[in-house]
């Protein structure tokens, strides 16, 4: 049974980068790079802007999806939010991942319930409206390497194929011997045996995992969709809109000292079939791509004309390609994603295009009854406290402990003041410019000591063997492998344990508005 023990801000984490945690706080620099804070203030202005969303990009919409669901089974919740989606008081609240085996890490089931306790959050605030929780598949994104893993019990387990081109078009047919190595429930197995596609089997997956909340999952590899967002693909390519705008604003963001996520390029777009996935160049006035055996010349109208979707676009066009094709309101991401959303705004507003209120999922870590118990035989009070410099942790708890002293330590550092102020004090009887001298000897001195101490220090940890073993093992937990836990763990192996797991993390998160990170007992 899960249970909320604390909540500490983004920053105590030491996890996150500063223009996310910036943004989180308001910092007045940043107000140029969005639209709206997302709180209930920001939603009730973009409800208002949002009301007249086109109804025909609708229609095409809920034709995709009863489509795309086309002989999976599909949950009484999820078919009314589709039908749903017909009306103007409809909202999309968005969520995207890539196609990561078996969910992949922990902060992927985070992104999803942050999504679904937005919307019910939003229609007790909103009763006249409807949202609908959503999450956008990157089934065309093509980086493998990314997404072939998963994390259990400490082991990697890793799919090894040599399929190219948009990982949601990769074929299942040689996954079998794969799916016998893993220790996954065989009704989770059976959605990658069972399916033609990864993204199909994804579908399935995350389908299975959270329908009954009606979370709408979108596959957008759609020649109807790509084709209704051709103008803008054209509009685009023509005026290089996304790599001028997002350029300027990357330019802005890194004079206010922020490392920015992406680099925006001229095209941004790629050419795509199956098994590849290829940049769109351009050259004066041509585009044209790389196949696998030669240069290939297109042209760009006739492409969005006649076969849209072949047009896949990257990561600064795909926010555009998503909010011009759903009635949305929020995209929910994580630190790295909404910093590079911050690049876009200036490109959304050159297009015409509705920029979203940018939801911090949420973020928490689990630790077990067994490492709360250690924690607690060793003193320390606080779990905030282990995200803390590890030496500086365990010299705090050596001193709790009563195993180091460090007002003994304090002390050798004032008498060697003291010393040395007498020192002084006598050789400038006997020449003033001595004094400099003699407090420049004072500093090397007090150096040499704060070296000795820490080498001391250094020493009486590794004496301690049983208090730094209890220590390290609540640490791993939170940092499996060095890593941080969410972006490590995964979920079937809390699943495992507790059936519930996810149900009970929805219900413990509760307020999506409260931008902290969270733990919990596992």
């Amino acid at each position: 049974m899960l249970k909320l023990l604390e909540s500490i801000s983004y920053r105590d984490t030491n996890q996150f980068p500063a223009l996310f945690l910036d943004y989180v706080d308001k910092k007045e620099e940043l107000n140029y790079f969005y639209k709206y804070y997302p709180d209930l203030k920001g939603f009730q202005q973009l409800i208002e802007e949002r009301s007249s969303f086109d109804s025909g990009k609708r229609e095409i919409l809920k034709n995709h999806f009863f489509n795309q669901y086309d002989g999976i089974e599909i949950h009484e919740n999820v078919k009314e939010n589709i039908e749903k989606l017909s009306s103007p008081d409809t909202f999309t609240l968005t969520t995207g991942h890539q196609l990561n085996l078996f969910t992949g890490p922990l902060y992927f089931i985070y992104k999803i319930l942050t999504v679904i306790n937005l919307a019910e959050t939003l229609k007790k605030e909103f009763p006249d409206k409807t949202f609908v929780p959503l999450y956008w598949m990157a089934s065309e994104d093509h980086d493998f390497e990314e997404i072939q893993y998963f994390n259990f019990d400490g082991k990697k387990y890793r799919w090894e194929s040599d399929q190219k081109g948009a990982v949601g078009r990769f074929s299942l047919d040689k996954i079998q011997d794969f799916l016998k190595t893993l220790p996954v429930p065989e009704v989770y197995k059976s959605f990658y045996s069972g399916s033609s596609s990864l993204a199909e089997a994804h579908l399935k997956l995350v389908n299975h995992l959270f329908a009954e909340y009606g979370l709408v999952v979108l596959d957008a590899d759609s020649k109807e969709l790509k084709a209704s967002f051709g103008d803008i693909i054209k509009n685009d390519t023509d005026s290089k809109s996304s790599f001028v705008n997002t350029d300027r604003s990357t330019k802005a963001l890194k004079k206010l000292d922020y490392t920015t996520p992406v680099n925006p390029r001229k095209i941004n777009y790629f050419y795509l079939a199956d098994g590849l996935r290829e940049r769109i160049e351009i050259n004066g006035d041509e585009f044209y791509y790389d196949s696998n055996t030669e240069v290939q010349k297109i042209i760009i109208g006739d492409l969005i004309k006649n076969e849209p979707e072949k047009i896949s676009p990257n990561v600064i066009s795909r926010p555009l390609y998503q909010e011009y094709i759903l009635p949305n309101l929020a995209y929910v991401g994580g630190p790295s994603e909404l910093s590079y959303w911050l690049q876009l705004k200036s490109t959304f507003e050159s297009l015409n295009i509705n920029f979203p209120l940018l939801v911090p999922r949420y973020s928490a870590s689990l630790v077990s009854e067994k490492a709360l118990k250690k924690l607690k035989e060793i003193g320390l009070d606080h779990l905030k406290t282990l995200f803390e410099e590890e030496r500086v942790v365990l010299k705090k708890l050596l001193i709790k402990n009563d195993l180091l002293d460090g007002d003994k330590h304090e002390n050798w550092t004032k008498e060697i003041e003291k010393l040395f102020h007498t020192i002084k004090e006598e050789a400038e009887k006997k020449d003033k410019t001595l004094g400099p001298s003699v407090e420049g000897r004072k500093m090397k001195v007090l150096k040499e000591l704060k070296k000795i101490r820490t080498k001391m220090e250094s020493a009486e940890i590794r004496n301690q063997e049983i208090l730094r073993n209890r220590f390290y093992f609540a640490k791993d937990e939170l940092f499996p492998g060095g890593s941080f836990q969410e972006r490590f763990d995964n979920v079937f192996e809390y699943l495992a344990e507790n059936e519930s797991f996810i149900s009970e993390l929805k219900q413990n998160f509760r307020n999506p508005f409260n931008f902290t990170h969270t733990i919990f007992k596992a």
